[in-house]
């Protein structure tokens, strides 16, 4: 998988889910199944209300859509139930996750992100903790990339994703972060 980082010395990197959840211990689970799907312009917005996150665009709003679909379509896909978030964003906009508490583990799944134009741009992460690293480039349609980081150092509560490719559309499933802390004792 493609990843490139430049970090903190313990922050870890992963491109497997299971690799990602072995190290990240207990999290919580964002999937979309819970939001109102939308095949509409009226309802095409610039943020994503979440429990425990919201999701917004950042940069010029003619430029950028994010909606919440059940449709796969031109190789974006749900990975986790029957929702997902369709995002395109121009190059140079942003994708910040901000979360209501702060978290040591981020990771999500990405359907589809550097077919439209092969080559041409990578999906860039960075968080307020410093971490930064390259998650996503030019792949075939319908690709589907995971990304995890695990920051046990220093927590966060804003993680930007940025494309520097126009025009390219990509879906977004399964964040996970810092779930609540398991109950004690039965």
């Amino acid at each position: 998988m493609f990843c490139t980082s430049q970090a903190a010395a313990e922050t870890t990197y992963f491109t497997q889910r299971a690799a990602f959840l072995e190290a990240a211990g207990q999290v919580g689970l964002g999937s979309f199944e819970d939001l109102p799907v939308c095949h509409t312009l009226e309802c095409r917005g610039q943020v994503i209300l979440q429990p425990d996150f919201r999701l917004d665009l950042i940069g010029r709003p003619a430029d950028n859509k994010m909606y919440v679909d059940d449709d796969a379509q031109f190789g974006l896909t749900p990975t986790e139930g029957y929702n997902y978030i369709y995002v395109s964003i121009a190059a140079g906009n942003r994708l910040r996750f901000l979360f209501s508490e702060p978290t040591n583990v981020f990771a999500i799944a990405i359907s589809d992100y550097g077919d439209f134009l092969p080559g041409t741009g990578t999906l860039d992460f960075s968080n307020d903790a410093g971490d930064q690293a390259v998650i996503a480039g030019g792949q075939p349609s319908g690709t589907i990339n995971f990304f995890g980081v695990v920051n046990p150092d220093e927590a966060f509560e804003i993680v930007d994703l940025v494309s520097n490719s126009s025009g390219e559309a990509f879906g977004l499933d399964e964040v996970y972060y810092t779930g609540d802390p398991p109950p004690d004792g039965p």
